[in-house]
Protein backbone atom coordinates (compact mmCIF):
# COMPACT_ATOMS: atom_id res chain seq x y z
CA UNK A 1 0.00 0.00 0.00
CA UNK A 2 1.49 3.31 -0.72
CA UNK A 3 -0.01 6.79 0.92
CA UNK A 4 0.82 10.08 -0.51
CA UNK A 5 -0.71 13.53 0.82
CA UNK A 6 -0.27 16.78 -1.69
CA UNK A 7 -0.32 20.13 -1.05
CA UNK A 8 -4.17 20.54 -1.44
CA UNK A 9 -4.90 18.16 1.45
CA UNK A 10 -5.99 15.26 -0.86
CA UNK A 11 -4.72 11.79 0.22
CA UNK A 12 -4.49 9.25 -1.99
CA UNK A 13 -4.37 5.83 -1.14
CA UNK A 14 -3.16 2.70 -3.65
CA UNK A 15 -3.80 -0.53 -1.71
CA UNK A 16 -2.25 -3.87 -2.50
CA UNK A 17 -3.50 -5.52 0.10
CA UNK A 18 -7.00 -6.65 0.78
CA UNK A 19 -6.61 -7.08 4.73
CA UNK A 20 -5.99 -3.13 4.94
CA UNK A 21 -8.73 -0.47 6.44
CA UNK A 22 -8.53 2.66 7.55
CA UNK A 23 -9.58 3.59 11.07
CA UNK A 24 -9.23 7.09 11.45
CA UNK A 25 -7.89 10.47 10.82
CA UNK A 26 -7.11 12.95 12.86
CA UNK A 27 -6.48 16.56 11.90
CA UNK A 28 -5.19 18.95 13.96
CA UNK A 29 -5.44 23.15 13.62
CA UNK A 30 -1.86 25.05 13.73
CA UNK A 31 -4.21 27.20 16.41
CA UNK A 32 -5.10 24.20 18.48
CA UNK A 33 -3.35 21.97 20.77
CA UNK A 34 -5.88 18.93 20.19
CA UNK A 35 -8.88 17.97 18.22
CA UNK A 36 -10.88 14.66 19.02
CA UNK A 37 -10.38 12.59 16.90
CA UNK A 38 -13.27 11.84 14.38
CA UNK A 39 -14.37 8.05 12.46
CA UNK A 40 -13.85 8.72 8.73
CA UNK A 41 -16.86 9.91 7.22
CA UNK A 42 -18.37 10.68 10.57
CA UNK A 43 -19.01 14.46 9.44
CA UNK A 44 -18.71 15.69 12.69
CA UNK A 45 -18.54 19.41 12.82
CA UNK A 46 -16.68 22.25 15.19
CA UNK A 47 -17.76 25.57 15.32
CA UNK A 48 -15.22 28.40 16.64
CA UNK A 49 -11.32 29.31 15.75
CA UNK A 50 -9.37 26.17 14.72
CA UNK A 51 -12.17 24.06 14.85
CA UNK A 52 -12.48 21.67 11.87
CA UNK A 53 -15.32 19.98 10.26
CA UNK A 54 -14.04 16.12 8.80
CA UNK A 55 -15.40 15.00 5.65
CA UNK A 56 -13.81 11.95 3.34
CA UNK A 57 -15.05 10.84 0.58
CA UNK A 58 -14.16 7.55 -1.03
CA UNK A 59 -14.19 7.80 -4.86
CA UNK A 60 -14.15 4.51 -6.78
CA UNK A 61 -14.28 4.21 -10.59
CA UNK A 62 -15.77 7.85 -10.91
CA UNK A 63 -18.02 7.51 -8.01
CA UNK A 64 -18.73 8.36 -4.40
CA UNK A 65 -18.76 5.83 -1.55
CA UNK A 66 -19.54 7.86 1.52
CA UNK A 67 -18.52 6.39 4.68
CA UNK A 68 -20.82 6.81 7.91
CA UNK A 69 -21.84 6.09 10.85
CA UNK A 70 -18.44 5.17 12.15
CA UNK A 71 -18.12 2.47 9.95
CA UNK A 72 -14.77 0.97 9.28
CA UNK A 73 -14.26 1.09 5.11
CA UNK A 74 -12.85 -1.73 3.46
CA UNK A 75 -10.35 -0.87 0.61
CA UNK A 76 -10.40 -3.76 -2.05
CA UNK A 77 -6.56 -4.79 -3.37
CA UNK A 78 -5.80 -2.91 -6.23
CA UNK A 79 -7.88 0.22 -6.12
CA UNK A 80 -6.84 3.62 -6.04
CA UNK A 81 -8.65 5.99 -3.32
CA UNK A 82 -8.94 9.40 -2.86
CA UNK A 83 -9.34 11.13 0.70
CA UNK A 84 -10.40 14.49 0.68
CA UNK A 85 -9.96 16.29 3.65
CA UNK A 86 -11.69 19.77 4.22
CA UNK A 87 -12.31 22.50 6.68
CA UNK A 88 -12.79 25.45 7.57
CA UNK A 89 -9.83 26.90 8.83
CA UNK A 90 -6.98 26.90 6.56
CA UNK A 91 -4.48 26.77 8.74
CA UNK A 92 -4.83 23.33 10.10
CA UNK A 93 -2.79 20.25 8.86
CA UNK A 94 -2.75 16.40 8.91
CA UNK A 95 -1.15 15.36 12.30
CA UNK A 96 -1.94 11.34 11.98
CA UNK A 97 -3.92 9.53 9.53
CA UNK A 98 -3.90 5.67 11.15
CA UNK A 99 -4.20 2.44 9.04
CA UNK A 100 -4.30 -1.30 9.87
CA UNK A 101 -3.63 -4.14 9.01
CA UNK A 102 -6.59 -6.97 10.02
CA UNK A 103 -3.28 -9.27 12.02
CA UNK A 104 -3.30 -5.80 14.17
CA UNK A 105 -5.71 -5.05 16.55
CA UNK A 106 -7.67 -1.77 16.13
CA UNK A 107 -6.72 -0.51 19.68
CA UNK A 108 -2.62 -1.45 19.02
CA UNK A 109 -2.82 0.94 16.10
CA UNK A 110 -4.88 3.65 17.23
CA UNK A 111 -2.89 4.38 20.48
CA UNK A 112 -0.79 7.20 19.92
CA UNK A 113 2.36 5.69 21.52
CA UNK A 114 2.64 3.15 18.77
CA UNK A 115 5.46 3.87 16.28
CA UNK A 116 4.60 5.04 13.42
CA UNK A 117 5.58 3.23 10.14
CA UNK A 118 8.58 4.61 8.15
CA UNK A 119 7.30 3.49 5.28
CA UNK A 120 4.29 1.62 4.10
CA UNK A 121 4.75 -1.18 1.34
CA UNK A 122 3.55 -4.33 -0.37
CA UNK A 123 3.06 -7.03 2.22
CA UNK A 124 5.54 -10.57 1.90
CA UNK A 125 2.12 -12.34 1.82
CA UNK A 126 1.20 -11.32 -1.46
CA UNK A 127 4.17 -13.18 -3.08
CA UNK A 128 2.85 -16.65 -3.11
CA UNK A 129 3.90 -18.04 -6.32
CA UNK A 130 3.30 -21.68 -7.23
CA UNK A 131 5.95 -24.65 -7.24
CA UNK A 132 7.58 -25.08 -10.45
CA UNK A 133 10.09 -22.97 -12.47
CA UNK A 134 9.67 -19.65 -14.95
CA UNK A 135 10.54 -19.36 -18.43
CA UNK A 136 9.67 -15.78 -19.84
CA UNK A 137 9.68 -15.73 -24.10
CA UNK A 138 9.04 -12.36 -25.12
CA UNK A 139 9.25 -10.59 -28.51
CA UNK A 140 10.37 -6.94 -28.51
CA UNK A 141 11.09 -7.20 -32.13
CA UNK A 142 7.59 -6.99 -33.73
CA UNK A 143 5.93 -3.93 -34.85
CA UNK A 144 4.77 -2.98 -30.90
CA UNK A 145 7.45 -2.19 -28.97
CA UNK A 146 5.96 -2.84 -25.09
CA UNK A 147 8.20 -5.73 -24.52
CA UNK A 148 10.77 -3.13 -24.46
CA UNK A 149 9.93 -1.45 -21.20
CA UNK A 150 8.01 -4.96 -19.57
CA UNK A 151 10.46 -6.81 -20.12
CA UNK A 152 12.95 -4.54 -17.88
CA UNK A 153 9.74 -4.65 -15.05
CA UNK A 154 9.74 -8.58 -15.27
CA UNK A 155 13.29 -8.47 -14.41
CA UNK A 156 12.31 -5.70 -11.00
CA UNK A 157 9.43 -8.02 -10.43
CA UNK A 158 11.82 -11.05 -9.96
CA UNK A 159 14.27 -8.92 -7.93
CA UNK A 160 11.59 -6.79 -5.81
CA UNK A 161 9.78 -10.12 -4.59
CA UNK A 162 13.05 -12.22 -3.87
CA UNK A 163 12.67 -15.24 -6.69
CA UNK A 164 15.29 -14.79 -9.20
CA UNK A 165 16.25 -18.34 -8.22
CA UNK A 166 12.72 -19.57 -10.24
CA UNK A 167 13.78 -17.70 -13.27
CA UNK A 168 15.07 -20.98 -15.54
CA UNK A 169 14.94 -19.55 -18.98
CA UNK A 170 14.62 -15.82 -21.10
CA UNK A 171 14.73 -15.34 -24.38
CA UNK A 172 13.39 -12.46 -26.69
CA UNK A 173 12.85 -11.53 -30.34
CA UNK A 174 10.70 -14.37 -30.58
CA UNK A 175 8.75 -12.78 -33.52
CA UNK A 176 10.49 -15.49 -36.18
CA UNK A 177 9.43 -13.56 -39.28
CA UNK A 178 9.10 -9.71 -38.06
CA UNK A 179 8.06 -9.26 -41.58
CA UNK A 180 5.04 -10.90 -42.41
CA UNK A 181 1.81 -9.32 -40.13
CA UNK A 182 -1.38 -11.12 -41.58
CA UNK A 183 -4.47 -8.95 -41.25
CA UNK A 184 -2.61 -5.92 -39.77
CA UNK A 185 -1.64 -2.32 -40.65
CA UNK A 186 1.26 -2.85 -38.67
CA UNK A 187 5.23 -3.40 -39.58
CA UNK A 188 8.59 -2.93 -38.48
CA UNK A 189 11.52 -2.69 -41.58
CA UNK A 190 15.24 -4.33 -41.28
CA UNK A 191 16.66 -1.41 -39.70
CA UNK A 192 14.19 -0.82 -36.75
CA UNK A 193 14.34 -4.33 -36.17
CA UNK A 194 17.84 -5.03 -35.75
CA UNK A 195 17.59 -2.16 -34.03
CA UNK A 196 15.42 -3.87 -31.69
CA UNK A 197 17.32 -6.83 -31.43
CA UNK A 198 20.41 -5.28 -30.42
CA UNK A 199 18.51 -3.06 -27.54
CA UNK A 200 16.33 -5.89 -26.25
CA UNK A 201 19.48 -8.13 -25.85
CA UNK A 202 21.69 -5.22 -23.70
CA UNK A 203 18.29 -4.49 -21.48
CA UNK A 204 18.01 -8.10 -20.65
CA UNK A 205 21.81 -8.26 -19.50
CA UNK A 206 21.64 -4.49 -17.71
CA UNK A 207 18.24 -6.28 -15.78
CA UNK A 208 19.86 -9.38 -14.86
CA UNK A 209 22.67 -7.94 -13.75
CA UNK A 210 20.52 -5.02 -11.36
CA UNK A 211 18.08 -7.35 -9.69
CA UNK A 212 20.15 -10.64 -9.87
CA UNK A 213 21.81 -12.67 -9.46
CA UNK A 214 19.61 -15.22 -10.95
CA UNK A 215 21.54 -18.52 -10.22
CA UNK A 216 19.50 -20.79 -12.63
CA UNK A 217 19.65 -18.49 -15.52
CA UNK A 218 22.47 -20.08 -17.59
CA UNK A 219 22.19 -17.68 -20.62
CA UNK A 220 19.44 -15.36 -22.36
CA UNK A 221 18.57 -15.61 -25.89
CA UNK A 222 17.52 -13.37 -28.97
CA UNK A 223 16.08 -16.12 -30.31
CA UNK A 224 16.43 -13.98 -34.06
CA UNK A 225 19.84 -14.22 -33.63
CA UNK A 226 20.48 -18.20 -31.87
CA UNK A 227 16.69 -19.56 -32.68
CA UNK A 228 18.52 -23.17 -32.20
CA UNK A 229 20.45 -22.06 -28.78
CA UNK A 230 16.38 -20.48 -27.22
CA UNK A 231 14.39 -23.59 -28.30
CA UNK A 232 17.13 -25.72 -26.66
CA UNK A 233 17.95 -23.85 -23.08
CA UNK A 234 13.41 -24.12 -23.68
CA UNK A 235 13.67 -27.56 -24.40
CA UNK A 236 15.67 -28.49 -21.46
CA UNK A 237 13.94 -27.11 -19.36
CA UNK A 238 10.39 -28.51 -20.16
CA UNK A 239 12.77 -32.20 -19.67
CA UNK A 240 13.57 -31.12 -15.81
CA UNK A 241 9.94 -30.86 -15.43
CA UNK A 242 7.77 -33.08 -12.96
CA UNK A 243 4.66 -33.37 -11.43
CA UNK A 244 6.35 -31.15 -8.46
CA UNK A 245 8.70 -29.08 -10.27
CA UNK A 246 6.40 -27.71 -13.18
CA UNK A 247 7.60 -25.09 -15.98
CA UNK A 248 5.73 -21.91 -15.83
CA UNK A 249 6.05 -20.07 -19.35
CA UNK A 250 5.48 -16.23 -19.39
CA UNK A 251 3.91 -16.11 -23.48
CA UNK A 252 5.10 -12.57 -23.93
CA UNK A 253 4.68 -12.68 -27.69
CA UNK A 254 4.50 -15.15 -30.55
CA UNK A 255 4.40 -19.01 -29.71
CA UNK A 256 6.59 -20.14 -32.54
CA UNK A 257 9.58 -20.98 -29.87
CA UNK A 258 7.46 -22.61 -27.40
CA UNK A 259 6.12 -24.69 -29.86
CA UNK A 260 9.27 -25.95 -31.77
CA UNK A 261 10.47 -26.84 -27.84
CA UNK A 262 7.48 -28.45 -27.17
CA UNK A 263 7.69 -30.52 -30.44
CA UNK A 264 11.61 -31.41 -29.37
CA UNK A 265 10.67 -32.36 -25.57
CA UNK A 266 9.71 -35.84 -24.00
CA UNK A 267 5.94 -35.82 -25.06
CA UNK A 268 5.88 -37.79 -21.07
CA UNK A 269 7.03 -34.09 -19.98
CA UNK A 270 5.09 -31.63 -21.69
CA UNK A 271 1.98 -32.16 -19.35
CA UNK A 272 3.95 -30.48 -16.55
CA UNK A 273 3.95 -27.43 -19.21
CA UNK A 274 1.46 -24.33 -18.33
CA UNK A 275 1.47 -22.00 -20.91
CA UNK A 276 -0.16 -18.12 -19.78
CA UNK A 277 -1.12 -15.79 -22.12
CA UNK A 278 -2.94 -12.75 -21.74
CA UNK A 279 -3.65 -11.86 -25.30
CA UNK A 280 -5.46 -13.54 -28.60
CA UNK A 281 -2.98 -11.03 -30.64
CA UNK A 282 -0.19 -13.36 -29.22
CA UNK A 283 -1.93 -16.69 -29.27
CA UNK A 284 -2.76 -16.22 -32.89
CA UNK A 285 0.20 -15.04 -34.46
CA UNK A 286 2.31 -17.45 -34.73
CA UNK A 287 3.83 -18.01 -38.27
CA UNK A 288 5.02 -21.69 -37.62
CA UNK A 289 2.55 -22.63 -34.98
CA UNK A 290 -1.22 -21.77 -34.08
CA UNK A 291 -2.55 -21.68 -30.78
CA UNK A 292 -4.56 -24.99 -31.03
CA UNK A 293 -1.35 -26.93 -31.94
CA UNK A 294 0.47 -24.93 -28.81
CA UNK A 295 -2.57 -26.74 -27.06
CA UNK A 296 -2.69 -29.82 -28.92
CA UNK A 297 0.97 -30.39 -27.11
CA UNK A 298 -1.55 -31.52 -23.60
CA UNK A 299 0.01 -27.95 -21.97
CA UNK A 300 -1.79 -26.59 -19.41
CA UNK A 301 -3.50 -23.40 -20.65
CA UNK A 302 -3.96 -19.67 -18.34
CA UNK A 303 -5.70 -17.46 -20.10
CA UNK A 304 -5.77 -14.29 -17.90
CA UNK A 305 -7.09 -11.51 -19.66
CA UNK A 306 -5.94 -8.25 -21.37
CA UNK A 307 -2.96 -6.70 -19.33
CA UNK A 308 -2.93 -3.77 -21.22
CA UNK A 309 -5.94 -2.52 -19.59
CA UNK A 310 -4.16 -1.78 -16.38
CA UNK A 311 -0.24 -1.93 -16.95
CA UNK A 312 -0.35 0.50 -20.06
CA UNK A 313 -1.19 3.56 -18.67
CA UNK A 314 -0.34 7.55 -19.78
CA UNK A 315 2.55 9.36 -19.27
CA UNK A 316 0.38 12.24 -18.36
CA UNK A 317 -1.24 10.03 -15.69
CA UNK A 318 1.73 10.39 -13.47
CA UNK A 319 1.73 6.63 -12.18
CA UNK A 320 5.68 6.26 -13.14
CA UNK A 321 6.36 9.56 -11.96
CA UNK A 322 7.83 8.17 -8.67
CA UNK A 323 10.61 6.57 -10.01
CA UNK A 324 12.19 9.99 -11.31
CA UNK A 325 15.56 10.50 -9.72
CA UNK A 326 15.03 7.57 -7.11
CA UNK A 327 17.88 6.53 -4.99
CA UNK A 328 18.18 3.35 -5.84
CA UNK A 329 19.29 3.37 -9.68
CA UNK A 330 18.18 -0.06 -10.79
CA UNK A 331 14.55 1.93 -9.97
CA UNK A 332 15.46 4.44 -12.50
CA UNK A 333 16.80 2.48 -15.21
CA UNK A 334 13.36 0.77 -15.65
CA UNK A 335 12.28 3.80 -16.78
CA UNK A 336 14.46 3.72 -19.99
CA UNK A 337 13.35 0.95 -21.62
CA UNK A 338 9.79 2.15 -20.65
CA UNK A 339 10.65 5.45 -22.34
CA UNK A 340 12.63 3.87 -25.01
CA UNK A 341 9.64 2.28 -26.54
CA UNK A 342 7.35 4.92 -26.21
CA UNK A 343 9.62 7.01 -28.72
CA UNK A 344 10.36 3.85 -30.06
CA UNK A 345 8.36 5.21 -33.36
CA UNK A 346 7.54 2.19 -35.34
CA UNK A 347 3.98 2.56 -34.46
CA UNK A 348 2.04 5.24 -33.58
CA UNK A 349 -0.39 4.03 -30.58
CA UNK A 350 2.53 3.72 -27.66
CA UNK A 351 3.26 7.47 -28.46
CA UNK A 352 2.31 9.05 -24.80
CA UNK A 353 2.33 5.87 -22.75
CA UNK A 354 4.59 3.55 -20.68
CA UNK A 355 3.62 -0.23 -21.25
CA UNK A 356 4.74 -2.50 -19.29
CA UNK A 357 1.20 -4.85 -20.29
CA UNK A 358 3.13 -8.40 -20.45
CA UNK A 359 4.42 -8.13 -17.02
CA UNK A 360 1.30 -8.57 -15.63
CA UNK A 361 0.94 -12.19 -16.46
CA UNK A 362 4.79 -12.27 -14.20
CA UNK A 363 2.46 -10.84 -11.46
CA UNK A 364 -0.38 -13.02 -11.40
CA UNK A 365 2.11 -15.74 -10.77
CA UNK A 366 3.94 -14.04 -8.21
CA UNK A 367 0.46 -13.73 -6.94
CA UNK A 368 -0.62 -16.85 -6.63
CA UNK A 369 -2.23 -18.24 -10.05
CA UNK A 370 -5.12 -19.64 -9.81
CA UNK A 371 -5.03 -19.64 -6.22
CA UNK A 372 -5.78 -15.84 -5.84
CA UNK A 373 -3.50 -14.58 -8.26
CA UNK A 374 -3.96 -10.97 -9.06
CA UNK A 375 -5.25 -10.95 -12.85
CA UNK A 376 -5.54 -6.98 -12.46
CA UNK A 377 -2.77 -5.11 -11.74
CA UNK A 378 -1.77 -1.86 -12.53
CA UNK A 379 1.24 0.63 -11.96
CA UNK A 380 0.36 0.67 -8.08
CA UNK A 381 0.73 -3.32 -7.80
CA UNK A 382 3.91 -3.15 -9.77
CA UNK A 383 5.38 -0.51 -7.52
CA UNK A 384 4.46 -1.91 -4.83
CA UNK A 385 7.05 -5.15 -5.81
CA UNK A 386 9.59 -3.30 -6.99
CA UNK A 387 10.00 -1.56 -3.88
CA UNK A 388 10.13 -4.39 -1.78
CA UNK A 389 13.15 -4.08 0.83
CA UNK A 390 15.72 -5.40 -0.91
CA UNK A 391 17.91 -6.75 1.76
Amino acid sequence: MTVEIDDNRFLSVAVGDPAVRLLSFRAIPVESAVVPEADIGGGSEHHGLGRLRHVADVVISGGVLRGGGGKTIDFKAGETYKLVVSGRSKFFRINRIVFRHTNTAAATAQNPATPESGTIQASTSLIKPPPGRLACVADGNSPDPDDIGANAVVFGLLGGSKLPDRLVHFSHSCDLDPFSNPGSSQSINATNELRRQNDLHQNAGKGIAFFGPFPNLANYYNCRADQAGAVNDLKNAIHASSAGDPLWIVMAGEPDIIGYALQAADANKRRYVHVISHHPANDNSGDFFTWARILAFGVSEHQIGDQNVGLQVLINSGRWDWAENHPRPEIVWILDPLKSAEVDGVVGFQTGKYDCSDAGMLYWWITGVNQGGNKNSTPVEIKNLLLLDPD
